[in-house]
Protein backbone atom coordinates (compact mmCIF):
# COMPACT_ATOMS: atom_id res chain seq x y z
CA UNK A 1 0.00 0.00 0.00
CA UNK A 2 1.72 3.36 -1.12
CA UNK A 3 0.88 6.45 0.53
CA UNK A 4 2.15 10.12 -0.78
CA UNK A 5 1.15 13.98 -0.07
CA UNK A 6 0.25 16.65 -1.76
CA UNK A 7 1.32 20.28 0.13
CA UNK A 8 -0.07 23.56 -1.44
CA UNK A 9 2.23 26.59 -0.91
CA UNK A 10 -0.52 28.09 1.79
CA UNK A 11 -2.43 26.61 4.71
CA UNK A 12 -5.63 25.07 4.53
CA UNK A 13 -7.58 21.99 4.64
CA UNK A 14 -6.09 18.19 5.53
CA UNK A 15 -7.93 15.83 3.72
CA UNK A 16 -7.30 11.73 2.83
CA UNK A 17 -8.28 10.23 -0.18
CA UNK A 18 -8.44 6.44 -0.28
CA UNK A 19 -8.82 4.00 -3.30
CA UNK A 20 -9.18 0.45 -4.09
CA UNK A 21 -10.59 -0.99 -0.90
CA UNK A 22 -11.83 -3.36 -3.13
CA UNK A 23 -9.22 -5.00 -5.17
CA UNK A 24 -11.47 -5.61 -8.75
CA UNK A 25 -12.38 -1.67 -8.65
CA UNK A 26 -9.53 -0.04 -10.91
CA UNK A 27 -10.93 3.18 -11.30
CA UNK A 28 -9.42 4.98 -8.01
CA UNK A 29 -6.02 3.95 -9.14
CA UNK A 30 -6.07 5.48 -12.65
CA UNK A 31 -7.24 8.64 -11.04
CA UNK A 32 -5.48 9.47 -7.86
CA UNK A 33 -2.12 7.73 -9.71
CA UNK A 34 -2.20 10.77 -12.10
CA UNK A 35 -1.76 13.12 -8.73
CA UNK A 36 1.48 12.39 -7.75
CA UNK A 37 3.10 14.99 -9.80
CA UNK A 38 0.38 17.46 -9.52
CA UNK A 39 0.26 20.58 -7.67
CA UNK A 40 -1.97 21.37 -4.80
CA UNK A 41 -3.30 24.90 -4.16
CA UNK A 42 -3.91 25.22 -0.21
CA UNK A 43 -3.98 22.56 2.45
CA UNK A 44 -2.54 19.30 2.73
CA UNK A 45 -4.10 15.56 0.46
CA UNK A 46 -2.66 12.66 1.41
CA UNK A 47 -3.87 9.86 -1.11
CA UNK A 48 -3.68 6.25 -1.00
CA UNK A 49 -4.27 4.85 -4.90
CA UNK A 50 -4.65 1.68 -3.92
CA UNK A 51 -5.29 -0.15 -0.96
CA UNK A 52 -5.65 -3.37 -0.91
CA UNK A 53 -3.06 -4.65 -3.46
CA UNK A 54 -3.44 -8.18 -2.66
CA UNK A 55 -6.67 -8.15 -4.02
CA UNK A 56 -5.32 -6.48 -7.21
CA UNK A 57 -2.72 -8.69 -8.04
CA UNK A 58 -5.56 -11.68 -6.90
CA UNK A 59 -8.26 -9.91 -9.04
CA UNK A 60 -10.61 -10.04 -6.22
CA UNK A 61 -12.86 -8.00 -4.11
CA UNK A 62 -11.62 -8.96 -1.06
CA UNK A 63 -8.10 -9.61 0.71
CA UNK A 64 -6.86 -13.44 0.98
CA UNK A 65 -9.64 -14.82 3.74
CA UNK A 66 -11.62 -11.06 3.96
CA UNK A 67 -14.26 -11.01 2.20
CA UNK A 68 -14.57 -7.29 1.95
CA UNK A 69 -11.85 -4.98 3.65
CA UNK A 70 -14.31 -2.41 3.66
CA UNK A 71 -15.98 -4.00 6.51
CA UNK A 72 -13.08 -3.99 9.04
CA UNK A 73 -12.00 -0.63 9.98
CA UNK A 74 -13.63 -1.62 13.53
CA UNK A 75 -10.33 -4.03 13.75
CA UNK A 76 -7.20 -2.24 13.80
CA UNK A 77 -5.47 -6.05 13.98
CA UNK A 78 -5.58 -5.73 10.04
CA UNK A 79 -2.40 -3.58 8.67
CA UNK A 80 -4.27 -1.53 6.28
CA UNK A 81 -7.28 -0.59 8.67
CA UNK A 82 -4.80 0.28 11.58
CA UNK A 83 -3.03 2.47 8.80
CA UNK A 84 -5.97 4.40 7.88
CA UNK A 85 -7.74 5.02 11.17
CA UNK A 86 -4.55 6.92 11.90
CA UNK A 87 -4.62 9.11 9.46
CA UNK A 88 -8.47 9.47 9.49
CA UNK A 89 -7.48 11.28 13.07
CA UNK A 90 -5.22 13.57 11.86
CA UNK A 91 -7.43 14.98 8.88
CA UNK A 92 -10.28 17.67 8.48
CA UNK A 93 -12.01 15.16 5.84
CA UNK A 94 -12.17 11.78 3.96
CA UNK A 95 -12.70 10.99 0.18
CA UNK A 96 -13.81 7.41 -0.39
CA UNK A 97 -13.24 6.30 -3.62
CA UNK A 98 -14.91 2.89 -5.40
CA UNK A 99 -16.63 1.40 -8.78
CA UNK A 100 -20.05 1.19 -9.35
CA UNK A 101 -21.16 -1.80 -11.50
CA UNK A 102 -23.47 -0.14 -12.79
CA UNK A 103 -22.87 0.53 -16.97
CA UNK A 104 -25.58 3.80 -17.23
CA UNK A 105 -25.11 5.39 -14.01
CA UNK A 106 -22.84 8.24 -13.45
CA UNK A 107 -20.61 9.14 -10.90
CA UNK A 108 -22.75 9.81 -7.73
CA UNK A 109 -21.75 10.27 -3.92
CA UNK A 110 -22.89 8.41 -0.75
CA UNK A 111 -23.24 10.34 2.25
CA UNK A 112 -25.12 9.51 5.45
CA UNK A 113 -27.51 11.41 7.04
CA UNK A 114 -29.11 12.35 10.17
CA UNK A 115 -25.54 12.62 11.36
CA UNK A 116 -23.42 15.68 12.87
CA UNK A 117 -21.26 15.35 9.66
CA UNK A 118 -24.02 14.76 7.06
CA UNK A 119 -24.10 19.14 6.04
CA UNK A 120 -20.67 19.17 5.79
CA UNK A 121 -20.22 15.98 4.09
CA UNK A 122 -22.82 17.27 1.58
CA UNK A 123 -20.64 20.52 1.48
CA UNK A 124 -17.57 18.30 0.61
CA UNK A 125 -20.12 16.87 -2.04
CA UNK A 126 -21.11 20.37 -3.63
CA UNK A 127 -17.04 21.37 -3.78
CA UNK A 128 -16.04 18.44 -5.34
CA UNK A 129 -18.67 18.73 -8.37
CA UNK A 130 -20.65 15.65 -7.75
CA UNK A 131 -24.40 16.64 -8.65
CA UNK A 132 -25.90 13.32 -7.68
CA UNK A 133 -26.22 12.13 -3.75
CA UNK A 134 -27.39 9.28 -2.16
CA UNK A 135 -28.53 9.74 1.31
CA UNK A 136 -27.36 6.82 3.07
CA UNK A 137 -30.24 5.85 6.20
CA UNK A 138 -27.61 5.02 9.58
CA UNK A 139 -30.21 2.70 10.84
CA UNK A 140 -29.16 0.70 8.02
CA UNK A 141 -25.51 1.72 7.91
CA UNK A 142 -25.60 0.31 12.13
CA UNK A 143 -26.79 -2.57 10.67
CA UNK A 144 -25.37 -3.82 7.94
CA UNK A 145 -22.50 -1.30 6.76
CA UNK A 146 -20.70 -1.43 10.30
CA UNK A 147 -16.87 -1.19 9.98
CA UNK A 148 -16.82 0.66 6.60
CA UNK A 149 -14.41 3.77 6.16
CA UNK A 150 -16.86 6.19 6.07
CA UNK A 151 -19.25 5.77 8.81
CA UNK A 152 -16.19 5.03 10.68
CA UNK A 153 -14.69 8.16 9.57
CA UNK A 154 -18.09 9.80 10.78
CA UNK A 155 -18.59 8.41 14.65
CA UNK A 156 -15.27 10.60 14.86
CA UNK A 157 -16.59 13.50 13.43
CA UNK A 158 -14.92 13.74 9.88
CA UNK A 159 -17.01 15.50 7.14
CA UNK A 160 -16.60 12.62 4.56
CA UNK A 161 -18.48 10.88 1.40
CA UNK A 162 -18.32 7.79 -0.67
CA UNK A 163 -17.75 8.49 -4.67
CA UNK A 164 -19.43 5.40 -6.73
CA UNK A 165 -17.49 5.83 -10.12
CA UNK A 166 -17.99 3.98 -13.17
CA UNK A 167 -15.82 1.24 -14.78
CA UNK A 168 -12.56 2.41 -16.93
CA UNK A 169 -14.04 0.51 -19.45
CA UNK A 170 -17.61 2.98 -19.27
CA UNK A 171 -15.25 6.35 -18.91
CA UNK A 172 -13.73 8.21 -21.43
CA UNK A 173 -10.19 9.75 -20.79
CA UNK A 174 -11.66 12.95 -20.47
CA UNK A 175 -13.43 12.03 -17.64
CA UNK A 176 -10.89 10.57 -15.84
CA UNK A 177 -8.72 13.42 -16.21
CA UNK A 178 -11.75 15.95 -15.13
CA UNK A 179 -12.29 14.08 -11.98
CA UNK A 180 -8.38 13.56 -10.98
CA UNK A 181 -8.06 17.72 -11.65
CA UNK A 182 -11.01 18.50 -9.18
CA UNK A 183 -9.29 17.83 -6.28
CA UNK A 184 -6.92 20.05 -6.92
CA UNK A 185 -8.45 23.02 -5.98
CA UNK A 186 -11.14 20.69 -3.28
CA UNK A 187 -9.72 22.69 -0.60
CA UNK A 188 -9.96 26.10 -1.72
CA UNK A 189 -13.33 25.61 -2.45
CA UNK A 190 -13.84 23.59 1.32
CA UNK A 191 -12.34 26.48 2.77
CA UNK A 192 -15.65 28.88 1.54
CA UNK A 193 -18.22 29.01 3.70
CA UNK A 194 -21.41 30.02 1.26
CA UNK A 195 -20.88 26.96 -0.78
CA UNK A 196 -24.36 26.28 -1.50
CA UNK A 197 -25.71 22.54 -1.97
CA UNK A 198 -28.86 24.09 -3.73
CA UNK A 199 -27.40 21.98 -6.75
CA UNK A 200 -27.32 18.90 -5.51
CA UNK A 201 -29.85 16.18 -6.78
CA UNK A 202 -30.60 14.14 -3.58
CA UNK A 203 -31.58 11.07 -3.84
CA UNK A 204 -34.18 9.07 -1.02
CA UNK A 205 -32.28 7.79 2.00
CA UNK A 206 -31.20 3.94 1.48
CA UNK A 207 -33.48 1.56 3.52
CA UNK A 208 -32.51 -1.56 5.25
CA UNK A 209 -33.73 -4.27 3.35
Amino acid sequence: MKIFKLKGKTKGPKGLVVGGLHGDELTPLLILERLKSAKLQKGELTIIPFVNTQGLQEKTHGKGEIEDLNRCFNDNSIEEVDVINKLVDKVDFVIDLHTHRSTTTKTYAVVIDKTATTKESLKLASCFGIKNVELADPIELKNRLAGTLFFSAAKKGKPNIVIEMNNVDCMSGKEIHILSRRFLDLNTRFLKRNISTKNLTICKPVKSK
